[in-house]
């Protein structure tokens, strides 16, 4: 999945701009300075791949899917995912950029809950498959080089994906036995 990302992003930077990514760029940020893309994806993983999916596809989804169906317990862990970021719109400068841009970031969030947690879902409640996923994800779309149409393209593949899976979580929820 994150390779056809990579792909993805790249044809749509090439496509708008007429010019191809720098490979020696791949991955580096000012987020992250003097770090190269492996160390780069390896904050990502202990961070927003451990650090939130643990609480998120690790111990919330599973816990709200006892009493709800996959589909609405991924909806709500998407809202205090979203809730958990909102912070960040006080002091990130990537965040208070966005005006009424979050809006789009809050569905792209919803979004990727659906995703995250048909993954889960599929890898038998194993949280390895997101944590990697969610640690790619982030190397793609947060590196310098990537504003623009590369982390656009990415995030509307991930919303089209997200719809995708929220209706095989509702699915799964309507064949669930009471």
């Amino acid at each position: 999945m994150l390779a056809l990302y990579l792909a993805a992003g790249w044809a749509a930077q090439v496509i708008t701009t007429g010019t191809w990514p720098d490979p020696a760029a791949f991955g580096v940020t000012s987020k992250l300075p003097g770090l190269a893309w492996p160390l780069v994806a390896l904050v990502w993983l202990l961070t927003f791949g451990v650090g939130e999916e643990a609480g998120w596809r690790g111990w919330l989804f599973p816990a709200l899917s006892e009493r709800l169906s996959p589909l609405r317990a991924a909806l709500l862990v998407g809202a205090v995912w979203i809730a958990w970021h909102a912070p960040a719109f006080l002091f990130n400068p990537t965040y208070t950029a966005m005006g009424a841009g979050a809006i789009g970031w809050a569905i792209a969030l919803l979004c990727g809950s659906l995703l995250l947690s048909w993954m889960t879902l599929r890898a038998g409640g194993s949280i390895v498959p997101v944590l990697v996923w969610h640690a790619g994800f982030d190397l793609l779309t947060a590196a310098d080089q990537s504003a623009g149409a590369i982390a656009a393209t990415i995030s509307a593949i991930v919303m089209v994906q997200g719809g995708a899976a929220g209706v095989l979580l509702w699915r799964r929820g309507r064949r669930r036995t009471p």
